[in-house]
């Protein structure tokens, strides 16, 4: 790799660690904003051998990357199902019910008719 092109690959990079207590996991990022749209962010996290165990449980898979990638996602949505829900219980959010109904019902004929023909 030539000089220009080392210097713009450091320069997408910004390297953040979080050290937390000696019993607690570590992560380090690496990551730029305008960069990581376009490529996947690597990151290191260190885990105990229980909390590990752990992950694979709850997960269900049997290597580190993929295990570590599906609680990630189960955990960010989470969090966005627990904030659409508490827009909905504050009455920020609300639904007509008898408009979705209605619109249910017209997507179903809509489709039995695509299907019939």
């Amino acid at each position: 790799m030539n000089g220009k092109a080392s210097q713009r690959l450091r320069d997408n990079f910004i390297i953040a660690s979080f050290d937390a207590h000696p019993n607690q996991s570590r992560i380090f990022l690496e990551k730029n904003p305008t960069f990581s749209k376009y490529f996947p962010m690597k990151i290191t996290v260190e885990l105990s051998d229980t909390e590990l165990r752990e992950v694979f449980k709850a997960t269900g898979q049997d290597k580190k990357g993929p295990a570590i990638r599906q609680l990630v996602h189960e955990a960010l949505q989470l969090r966005k199902r627990a904030q659409v829900a508490q827009k909905f219980l504050s009455g920020k959010w609300s639904v007509d019910a008898k408009a979705a109904t209605r619109a249910r019902k017209n997507d179903r004929i809509a489709a039995q008719a695509v299907s019939e023909q």
